[in-house]
């Protein structure tokens, strides 16, 4: 799904890879997804973006909103409209941060996305 509408510059090139990164546990899974927020400066724009799941909760340090920065996860991705996620065990998470230098994304769907 693509969206008309345009990320803003003071929007873009968040730095959600890393931040989700430095948070991950050992026991915490790390995701790399599309979302449309409902909400936000960014609402009805799709885009990548990465979170940390940790139990039934989404752990996302990006939220301005400290008292949001920690939720379900199934209202998460209600508010989020999270379409197609990549989901990373801290092994993982190693592995592919080793193989691409980089902190993410690393699908080819996500590097195509233009946002």
């Amino acid at each position: 799904m693509q969206s008309s509408k345009q990320i803003n510059d003071e929007n873009r090139n968040g730095d959600c890879y890393v931040i989700a990164y430095r948070e991950q546990g050992p026991k915490d899974i790390l995701v790399h997804g599309l979302i449309t927020p409902l909400m936000g400066p960014l609402a009805g724009v799709t885009y990548n973006h990465a979170w940390i799941e940790r139990g039934d909760k989404v752990i996302d340090k990006t939220i301005k909103n400290e008292d949001m920065q920690e939720m379900d996860i199934k209202i998460y991705y209600t508010l989020g409209r999270i379409e197609k996620t990549y989901k990373y065990t801290l092994k993982e998470v190693l592995e592919n941060s080793d193989k691409f230098q980089t902190y993410g994304p690393w699908e080819k769907e996500l590097l195509n996305n233009p946002h």
